[in-house]
């Protein structure tokens, strides 16, 4: 009987749960402009900690006895896997410059061009008036 009580106490819960989810998704359709910064922070942050991780001498210690104990086909292979996955990172990086490159242009492009048509008509106006 007990355990009856239980499982539908539980059944209520998770009714109140989903209801205040969906309450929350609601107002998640309408980012504030801050929320891409908090993001870009929030990864940041993660990062600068991984990083203080991988250097802690309890985590260089226990991947020194790991390489220890591999063999020399364990090596080649982790090491292929290595520059793979180095390659990856730097066509990601390749990729999102363009597409920064591609931003810019698109966002100034039509200033620049109207920026190289006013230096070419001064240069114009000055052949001009030097040959006058």
């Amino acid at each position: 009987m007990q355990h009856a009580v239980a499982l539908s106490s539980e059944e209520d819960d998770q009714v109140t749960q989903t209801a205040s989810f969906s309450n929350a998704e609601s107002g998640a359709s309408h980012p504030t402009t801050s929320e891409p910064i908090k993001l870009v922070l929030s990864y940041t942050w993660f990062g600068i900690k991984y990083l203080f991780h991988l250097l802690h001498p309890s985590t260089i210690r226990n991947g020194y006895n790991r390489f220890r104990q591999m063999t020399f086909k364990d090596i080649i292979k982790n090491l292929f896997l290595l520059f793979i996955k180095c390659i990856r990172l730097l066509l990601i990086i390749i990729i999102y410059a363009l597409r920064y490159i591609k931003h810019y242009y698109l966002k100034h492009g039509f200033v620049m061009r109207n920026f190289s048509s006013v230096c070419m008509l001064k240069r114009i106006t000055r052949r001009s008036k030097s040959n006058a």
